[in-house]
């Protein structure tokens, strides 16, 4: 079984382009802007905004600056983000569900006559 894990990437929020530049920083290590954009037949500005926004996210360690280099780092910050962002949208679903319930018990029971 082929596990596509750019689109793995893109189930936790990343872009599909900053999910291969990042794919590529773990399988290739450390990398400058230039190796990426040639590797990945990207356009220098676009590989360095990328690798900019997966440093901002936490998915990038810049290890040295001239030349700017980076390197993948774990991927905890962005799957923890969406775990927990979904976990509050299950606790609101959760308590909609509750008083939904309750509201239908009551209009239920006026219906009755109770």
């Amino acid at each position: 079984m082929t596990v596509d894990i750019v689109a793995l990437f893109t189930e936790f929020g990343l872009h599909k382009d900053a999910a291969e530049v990042y794919l590529h920083l773990l399988q290739a290590g450390r990398q400058t802007a230039s190796e990426i954009a040639e590797s990945l037949h990207l356009d220098n500005r676009a590989a360095n905004d990328i690798l900019r926004e997966l440093f901002k996210e936490g998915l990038a360690k810049r290890i040295s600056t001239n030349p700017e280099t980076f390197l993948a780092a774990y991927p905890a910050p962005i799957i923890r983000h969406v775990i927990d962002k979904e976990a509050a949208k299950m606790q609101r679903l959760s308590e909609a569900r509750d008083e939904l319930l309750e509201l239908w018990d009551v209009e239920r029971a006026k219906a009755q006559g109770l």
